[in-house]
């Protein structure tokens, strides 16, 4: 082998040495460049995705009148590209914040999609129920006692769905005095008199109809009372018994005279 060829061989072994040199260092600085991990966008999107029900939909509305949905707070997330609103079939999207409305009773769905920056999309749909005002219906006693434990019963009242609350004036001001999630309540009037009595049946949508009845409350007759009676009433049939008598004998001493 000549000395110029040992020249080229060294000369081209040396290059070799070079880039491979550079290749390996160049390594690090490349990986230190990428600050997107595999991890980090797995994890960013697991977090859009738990925000997701974190969105506001009501649950109940009524037909024909506009609600709001609103996901502004996801949208402002960094990672999140795109938020987006549609409802039942409709592929029309909507705004993070939108108003909608839908004209018929019954179950509808508000879907929530959500895009981040890697174009992954996440979306939760969200069921929406449009009903109708509840039908209320009252059964109470004609009368009552005071004192004396009554039941109040609205469970003949309706609803499409379902009735989520009972609001029951027990003093006729239109005020609730007491709210129950079961239609019967048991209440006891103090005093005797004519009382007004309501409930107002709310559904989920905050939809609502009263119903009222009116209830005689006399005051309790205490056994005292009541013995005080018999014994009045004794002493007047006496006393009628005894001028019944006088009046007999009186005739038939007349008679007899005569």
């Amino acid at each position: 082998m000549t000395t110029s060829h040992r020249q080229s061989v060294r000369l081209g072994a040396l290059v070799l040495l070079i880039v491979v040199g550079l290749t390996v260092g160049m390594g690090p600085a490349m990986a230190l460049g990428d600050t997107t991990s595999p991890a980090t966008q797995a994890s960013a999107s697991a977090a859009v995705e738990d925000d997701l029900k974190d969105a506001k939909v009501p649950t109940a509305v009524k037909p024909g009148e506009s609600f709001t949905v609103d996901a502004t707070e996801i949208a402002e997330r960094d990672e999140v590209a795109d938020v987006c609103w549609r409802f039942d079939e409709n592929e029309t999207c909507h705004d993070a914040e939108t108003t909608h409305t839908f004209e018929e009773a019954g179950s509808h769905t508000a879907t929530l999609i959500v895009t981040d920056d890697d174009g992954e999309q996440s979306s939760m749909t969200n069921l929406v129920i449009a009903t109708t005002t509840p039908t209320a219906d009252l059964s109470a006693p004609d009368s009552a006692e005071a004192e004396t434990k009554i039941k109040l019963d609205a469970s003949d009242s309706t609803d499409d769905h379902s009735i989520e609350s009972y609001e029951w004036d027990l003093t006729g001001d239109g005020t609730a005095d007491e709210t129950t999630s079961e239609p019967e309540l048991s209440h006891t009037f103090e005093s005797a008199g004519t009382h007004e009595v309501s409930v107002t049946t709310v559904n989920a949508a905050g939809q609502s109809d009263t119903a009222s009845a009116t209830i005689d409350v006399t005051k309790e007759q205490s056994s005292a009372t009541f013995v005080d009676g018999l014994i009045e009433s004794s002493a007047i049939i006496g006393i009628l018994l005894a001028i019944g008598a006088v009046a007999i004998g009186t005739f038939l001493f007349t008679r007899t005279e005569g």
